[in-house]
């Protein structure tokens, strides 16, 4: 029997994919007796389980294996948090926690290689290298089902990419930034990336140059710079950035690093002079926002990404995983 998709629930429900595309994801706009109709199709299908029927299936594993680099990054934490809430939430699930260097691809692989043999669900965020895919592919061969997060890896055997269309984010960002600049202000703007070897910043950075060129083309590139998803590193290049080019009008900000982006735009009162996209909606985007520093935060919802990981490794027969919305915020609809 073939899979059931969010198009099966939505032909039984009478609404559309997108509208159980909310429902499943408890998302607002969603009226509760449609929510309801939406939660019995799917249970009736077997895309989610009855609980008033046969206890829930056996899992394809018990134990998930959440490879993430140490850090500061707010994201990072809060997706962390996530995987924790929701395994310590079932109790038949344990949750083992792998921390490594953020940029070390060596020090991935070497973790993934350990985990060979022991591991059968594996969830990580890491650089597309090499090492990173000749170690996936050496899990995979031993059947261990391996989740890619927020930044996917190209051409191994992965199970499933959990995260959003970076591409997309990217051209988003694009067209934000062409819409939203005054046409007074020169049209010269600023791209920072956590790192170019993490392909989600690859991605952002190609749709934001393809948009710009198709749609608006008077904008320039003035500078391009990696500043390690780091805060400190953020705030140095930013200010050397600004001073030597002051005309400035847009950054986009495509990884970590906000923090020390949104103080040297506050320390040169810049904040009405430049608009400011950057990526996860955390406690410090969040005031970043209220302060006027940034005006657009393109969020990837953490509490999703870990809700669709958990399933697709555990589930003994993981249905489809609709692609992560983005998640588009400005100050006026900020959420808890």
């Amino acid at each position: 029997m073939s899979k059931q998709t969010i198009r099966d629930i939505a032909k039984i429900a009478g609404v559309s994919t997108a509208t159980v595309d909310r429902a499943l994801n408890d998302r607002a706009g969603v009226r509760s007796i449609t929510k309801s109709k939406v939660l019995a199709a799917a249970r009736s299908i077997g895309y989610l389980h009855d609980p008033s029927q046969s206890p829930a299936p056996s899992l394809f594993s018990n134990q998930i294996d959440l490879v993430v680099p140490k850090g500061k990054n707010t994201y990072i934490h809060n997706l962390r948090g996530q995987f924790e809430a929701q395994c310590a939430a079932n109790p038949a699930l344990t949750l083992n926690l792998h921390l490594i260097d953020s940029l070390e691809a060596g020090a991935l692989a070497e973790t993934l290689l350990a985990l060979g043999g022991k591991a059968r669900s594996v969830a990580l965020i890491g650089p597309d290298h090499p090492l990173v895919r000749e170690s996936i592919r050496h899990l995979a061969a031993q059947g261990t089902r391996i989740v890619t997060l927020a930044s996917d890896i190209d051409n191994v055997p992965r199970t499933a990419f959990i995260g959003i269309d970076n591409r997309g984010a990217g051209r988003l960002a694009g067209l934000l930034i062409g819409r939203m600049v005054p046409e007074s202000r020169p049209k010269h703007i600023v791209l920072f990336a956590g790192s170019h070897s993490y392909r989600a910043h690859e991605e952002r950075e190609m749709g934001c140059r393809s948009i710009l060129s198709e749609e608006f083309p008077d904008f320039r590139i003035k500078s391009t710079a990696e500043v390690h998803d780091d805060a400190d590193t953020a705030y140095t290049v930013t200010s050397r950035i600004l001073k030597d080019h002051p005309t400035i009008s847009a950054i986009y900000s495509m990884g970590a690093g906000n923090r020390g982006i949104s103080e040297a735009i506050r320390e040169r009162g810049k904040q009405r002079d430049i608009v400011v996209i950057g990526h996860e909606l955390t406690r410090f985007s969040k005031q970043f926002l209220l302060d006027g520093t940034f005006d657009v935060i393109l969020d990837q919802h953490p509490r999703i990404q870990a809700r669709d990981s958990i399933h697709v490794l555990t589930a003994m027969e993981p249905q489809e995983t609709p692609q992560i919305r983005i998640g588009v915020f400005f100050k006026e609809n900020l959420v808890d």
